[in-house]
């Protein structure tokens, strides 16, 4: 019974402190998205409706005009770099700092992952063809949104 009671309280202590963890790690990134950006530039996440959800992205640049550079990461489970998985300060010391200079990039979250996940998205609605329509209405609202930048979208 003693040894149970002790096995108790080590798990409870374990999880509290993973819990006090979590929660200084979400304060100390929440301090650092508040990146600055140049007079020229910006840095923001949106979620917009694409196929019927929730879809997330973030844009950044550090000149507005800029051609636009459209990520799309390797599908459901690995939104790297994706929104969700970085701090807007994070992405662009970590993977573009270079490409900032030069585009302007959106990350998207794609349907069921990251920032753009929901659990009622149907698992038969996860294929390819869903993909590029949804790649497509999101180059159609991005087309709206940067309405003085030409985008081309060719699927590879």
């Amino acid at each position: 019974m003693y040894f149970i009671f002790s096995l108790l309280a080590v798990i409870t202590l374990v999880i509290s402190l993973l819990l006090i963890y979590r929660l200084y790690m979400q304060k100390k990134i929440l301090r650092r998205n508040n990146i600055k950006t140049s007079a020229n530039g910006y840095c923001f996440v949106e979620t917009m409706t694409i196929g019927g959800f929730k879809q997330s992205i973030l844009v950044q640049t550090y000149n507005k005009s800029k051609p636009i550079l459209l990520v799309i990461h390797g599908g459901p489970g690995m939104p790297f770099p994706g929104v969700s998985c970085r701090d807007v300060e994070n992405v662009s010391q970590f993977t573009t700092s270079k490409l900032l200079e030069n585009f302007i990039l959106i990350y998207w979250d794609q349907r069921a992952t990251g920032k753009s996940y929901n659990g009622e998205i149907s698992k038969d609605s996860m294929n390819i063809k869903q993909y590029i329509l949804d790649a497509g209405e999101l180059v159609d609202r991005l087309r709206e949104k940067f309405d003085s930048i030409s985008l081309d979208f060719r699927i590879c």
